[in-house]
């Protein structure tokens, strides 16, 4: 969690970062609202992402209660919510099971009445991907990143989608090279991230709400 301090007492925003994405990727921005709207702004790793714990599972109830737990360590007792991807799903989820913690969310470049296919077979193409990279023992991490690159490329994703995969190769306990996210268990609940949670159904959130999304994103119906 990355905390930019801010002059007056309103409402914090709080960002959440996409699926194999973190809160590095979000700093800039985050520093960029903070100084334009003088709010204190958190950027913050979702479980199994980033440096945050890795667990054995993956649900976007259990990112509420991680959230709902950082608030209480906070002392925040409403915040606004900006999230991108499966970060905004994590919003959406927050907004609904704990609405009296969220002041206001805006949702970026995804839904939760559809996952659409480009969505699902790009990430899991990716995670497959991913999956048949093995670090060599003593290797580098300047080496470990331009081994993978050159697998990557091969894949034929873009450069940008290249440069959040290597964003997660970094040096571990003992100089270890490997991935920051807990890639088996985001293949494991994969179907869990695509989709939204159906016993949510029904329920409805009432506080302000923005949703975002380019005009040519293949993640928006």
């Amino acid at each position: 969690m990355d905390t930019v301090l801010a002059t007056q007492d309103d409402a914090p925003l709080i960002i959440l970062h996409d699926l194999l994405s973190n809160k590095k990727q979000w700093s800039s921005i985050g520093k960029t609202i903070n100084n334009l709207s003088k709010r204190a702004v958190i950027t913050v790793d979702l479980r199994n992402h980033g440096k945050s714990p890795h667990t054995r599972s993956n649900t976007y109830e259990e990112m509420t209660a991680d959230l709902q737990k950082l608030l209480q360590k906070l002392s925040i007792e409403k915040a606004y919510f900006l999230g991108h991807g499966i970060g905004g799903k994590a919003t959406m989820c927050t907004a609904l099971l704990a609405p009296e913690a969220v002041a206001g969310m805006m949702i970026i470049d995804i839904s939760p009445a559809s996952s659409p296919k480009q969505f699902q077979d790009l990430y899991a193409e990716i995670l497959t991907s991913m999956k048949e990279i093995k670090f060599k023992s003593g290797s580098t991490l300047v080496t470990a990143k331009s081994e993978a690159k050159k697998i990557l490329k091969n894949s034929k994703f873009d450069d940008l989608t290249v440069d959040v995969i290597l964003s997660n190769i970094v040096l571990k306990t003992h100089n270890i090279v490997g991935w920051s996210c807990n890639l088996d268990v985001l293949i494991k609940y994969f179907h869990y991230v695509v989709s939204f949670p159906k016993n949510l159904k029904g329920k409805i959130y009432y506080g302000p709400t923005i949703f975002i999304g380019g005009q040519l994103s293949e993640f928006l119906p």
